[in-house]
């Protein structure tokens, strides 16, 4: 008889299991705990199928103003559902592949690189927090250089609703 296994259950479970670098179980860890929420700690993860999968990732999709961080949730979601059902025989895989958003910032929009100019005014602000403030010289030249914005670096998520402008 096979016995239930509970979304929290679960996740404690494939963070403790799963073969993952320290930096992407945390980041995993924060994606799953949200997906969780939706879900609920009780839900069991054996019944989580195609279609509400596909209803989270609409509403992933809907609430986050990032189609790439939208698709990460989805992708990390699919990613554990499906070593489970691998791992434990659960009928087939689970595909996320058409519910990531495609990117539809129209090119003349896109964000270009910096410029050699541009990067040496950036590092020449930042060395002045070297020695003082050295988390806020790391911080603006991580970014010159990945091109990543700060709540990236961060991996954190905070919803931007006109609400809470108010």
């Amino acid at each position: 008889i096979s016995v239930g296994k509970p979304f929290a259950d679960a996740l404690a479970e494939y963070l403790a299991d799963a073969q993952i670098k320290p930096n992407t179980r945390k980041t995993y860890k924060g994606r799953l705990e949200q997906a969780q929420a939706h879900f609920g700690a009780d839900k069991d993860v054996r019944h989580i199928e195609q279609g509400e999968l596909s209803g989270y990732a609409r509403k992933l999709v809907k609430e986050m103003p990032d189609p790439t961080t939208a698709g990460h949730h989805i992708t990390t979601l699919g990613t554990f559902l499906n070593w489970y059902r691998t791992r434990e025989g659960w009928g087939n895989p689970l595909t996320t592949k058409t519910l990531i958003p495609k990117k539809d910032t129209p090119v003349t929009e896109e964000r270009h690189g910096f410029t050699v100019e541009q990067l040496g005014v950036v590092i020449k602000n930042a060395r002045r927090y070297r020695i003082k403030q050295p988390y806020k010289y790391w911080a603006i030249v991580t970014m010159a250089f990945t091109g990543c914005r700060i709540e990236e670096l961060a991996q954190i998520y905070v919803p931007f609703t006109r609400d809470s402008l108010n």
